[in-house]
């Protein structure tokens, strides 16, 4: 390379690579610039997702049983009595000890059970039948879903299996929230019943975290299954007329067949 005496001036490898390494610099800065704007943009985004579905339950969660309306039902969200690492779990006592609370308080005339039947080998709904008939809860006033699988579901069933229309949800206060949110985009007057605080742990944390994760796909859910609906009416209601016209159109090919 030349310089301005027009004499050669050898530059090392090393200062080829020092040039490089000052010039992507900029480069990288600008990346992950970059990177931590969109990560600020999409957590503000899920969390404002997440505020929407907890103002929808705004006033609608009581923790004293003599402040719920009388409603004919409570719907008792499920879980399993053991946690993963084998130790108890919590919430399972903390909801059936408020189920049988709604109940016997008069509050609720019968209760609808809806969760897995196979959640790492424990049926939720039997487990808390068992916990609610020695509690003094009858038989006769216990309803059993077994398909409940998601909070989604129990919502969803509650609706167009049970026909159910307005419901005190038993649940914790983690959970509340979307569960009166998923009640109330599938129709269902809904207030929520949390009896006890919460113990602070590594699995109570678990259960927030991933109920503030489930909170931001509630809304998305919600589109798609607006969306299948209404396909599903447009592909179905031309059918129904064909079905509708089809005995018209029978009996006038009989008598058609009858005229010949």
């Amino acid at each position: 390379m030349r310089d301005g005496n027009d004499k050669f001036k050898i530059i090392s490898s090393d200062q080829i690579g020092m040039t490089s390494d000052r010039q992507n610099k900029p480069r990288k800065k600008k990346r992950w610039k970059l990177f931590a704007i969109f990560m600020v943009v999409f957590f503000l985004i899920l969390s404002g997702i997440n505020l929407y579905v907890v103002s929808c339950a705004k006033n609608r969660m009581f923790s004293q049983v003599s402040n719920l309306p009388h409603y004919d039902f409570g719907l008792v969200m499920g879980t399993e009595p053991v946690r993963p690492d084998g130790s108890t779990n919590f919430h399972f006592f903390s909801r059936t000890e408020a189920a049988a609370e709604v109940y016997l308080s008069g509050k609720a005339n019968r209760l609808l059970i809806s969760g897995n039947n196979n959640n790492r080998g424990f049926d939720e709904v039997s487990e808390i039948k068992n916990q609610l008939l020695k509690k003094g809860v009858p038989e006769s006033d216990m309803i059993l879903d077994f398909n409940g699988k998601t909070t989604w579901e129990s919502a969803r069933r509650a609706v167009e299996v049970y026909h159910l229309q307005k419901v005190i949800i038993v649940t914790d206060t983690f959970h509340a929230p979307r569960s009166i949110f998923l009640c109330q985009h599938f129709g269902i007057d809904s207030v929520a019943f949390c009896a006890k605080e919460e113990h602070v742990d590594f699995w109570s944390i678990r259960s927030q975290v991933r109920e503030w994760l489930e909170g931001c796909r509630s809304p998305r859910r919600f589109a798609r299954h607006d969306a299948y609906q209404k396909r599903a009416a447009s592909w179905t209601a031309p059918a129904l007329w064909s079905f509708r016209l089809l005995p018209a159109a029978i009996a006038a090919g009989g008598c058609h067949l009858q005229g010949i």
